[in-house]
């Protein structure tokens, strides 16, 4: 299964919103639209995308949507709202259901997808706002292989030598 890590783009600071509530700015949807299109030059069978209920998260997975054309589920999952309680193990058996998709999806916060990757691949990579990665595992969810790192501003930085661009 290949997993890719969606961290929200940016979103607006406006005063009287509470956290959960703040929409994401124009830079942000722009930077959305991009990169739902590296995202489909790269990874063009997405099947499933789960977003945190954060209104920045369900707007970086709405401005996505159009991009992902053999998508069957979206939905928004309570496990990927940050929060203090921030082991991966509830993001781990969210992909373990999963396990008929060749391609899933989360876009979520930081530090959650940050720490999924470390205990899916034990790779370290800081995920900015509107970046993605992908992750290649196996049936037992460990020793992941790190396939890509995509952000809005510039082409796909390829971390495997077995991938072909």
């Amino acid at each position: 299964m290949r997993i890719i890590l969606i961290r929200h783009a940016e979103r607006e600071y406006t005063q009287g919103v509470t956290e959960e509530n703040q929409a994401l700015t124009s830079r942000g949807i722009k930077n959305c639209r991009k990169l739902g299109e590296l995202i489909a030059l790269h990874e063009p069978d997405v099947k499933a995308i789960f977003s945190s209920p954060f209104r920045r998260a369900t707007q970086t997975a709405a401005y996505l949507l159009p991009y992902l054309p053999t998508l069957q589920i979206y939905r928004v999952e309570e496990a990927l709202a940050t929060s203090l309680d921030t082991t991966p193990q509830p993001l781990i058996e969210l992909l373990e259901s999963c396990g008929n998709y060749n391609c899933v999806a989360l876009v979520g916060h930081k530090p959650e997808l940050e720490q999924l990757l470390t205990a899916l691949c034990g790779e370290e990579v800081e995920l900015k706002k509107a970046h993605a990665v992908c992750i290649e595992v196996g049936k037992d969810f460990r020793n992941g292989k790190l396939l890509w790192h995509l952000n809005p501003k510039s082409a796909v930085v390829a971390l495997s030598e077995d991938v072909d661009f």
